[in-house]
């Protein structure tokens, strides 16, 4: 019995809630792999996990490229998960529908509660930088449990019936007025402090848009931008900056809380 997981994450935080899965899945061995390197053959799988996190209430705009050039199949086994600061709004919901018109079968899907890795939410207040709380955690747990089971029906070759994902009708609407250009707007411009910069090549490395090039220092491509923030987290010195924010609430990478708490 052989699963995948097919994960996009930034900062880290929906990468460890993977690996995290796959270390705790019995009757399944999982490899866990990252959209970014690239065009997997899942055909060999037997369930497919697809991971995200969420991005104004709905999924990245990589994400959903990425399954514009996925191949079709027919009735796989699949749940989907997604990682969440403030609020998950429809992004498991849409997650689903995406999968599901790539012809899996939806049987399973969580939403996990992490750190805030977003700066103008941080700058609020909602850091959530303790989550997950015991009673998410403990929830994690049992929809693992849940996928252990799925797994052994899978590998007896038992019919497993397809779940519907749970969403309230306003988050259906919400990510519908949401934007790339509203994103990029909200962010504004990204400037570099020369002065703090050393020519590491990570934030260009962090961008899933390649909305940034390395010359002498990181230039900015900002029509290609999607406002994900990754670049501004991502920097060793902070030297990336915007108007309003200069290095201030800048998440590089999972807190060592959550990384005790989703430690294997």
């Amino acid at each position: 019995m052989k699963g995948a997981i097919l994960y996009f994450s930034l900062t880290g935080n929906t990468k460890m809630a993977c690996e995290y899965i796959k270390g705790k899945t019995k009757n399944s061995e999982f490899d866990v792999l990252d959209m970014r390197k690239e065009k997997w053959d899942l055909s060999k799988y037997d369930i497919v996990g697809f991971a995200t996190y969420s991005e104004g209430f709905s999924i990245p705009k990589y994400v959903k490229n990425y399954f514009d050039a996925m191949e079709k199949v027919r009735d796989k086994p699949a749940f989907v998960f997604s990682s969440f600061g403030r609020n998950n709004g429809a992004t498991t919901w849409i997650l689903a529908k995406w999968v599901r018109k790539k012809g899996y079968k939806v049987v399973l899907d969580y939403a996990l509660h992490t750190p805030e890795n977003h700066p103008p939410t941080i700058k609020t207040d909602q850091s959530y930088e303790n989550s997950p709380n015991d009673e998410e955690l403990s929830g994690f747990n049992a929809f693992i449990d849940k996928l252990s089971e799925v797994c052994l029906k899978i590998e007896n070759k038992e019919e497993i019936s397809p779940k519907e994902v749970d969403v309230k009708l306003i988050y259906k609407i919400i990510p519908e007025l949401n934007s790339t250009n509203l994103n990029r707007k909200f962010m504004g411009s990204k400037m570099v402090d020369d002065k703090l910069c050393i020519k590491c090549g990570k934030c260009a490395k962090s961008c899933a848009y390649n909305a940034i090039k390395m010359n002498e220092f990181p230039e900015f491509i900002e029509k290609q931008c999607h406002g994900c923030w990754a670049c501004y987290n991502i920097c060793p010195q902070k030297a990336i900056y915007t108007r309003q924010f200069n290095q201030y609430a800048n998440y590089p990478k999972p807190n060592k809380l959550v990384e005790e708490k989703l430690k294997i």
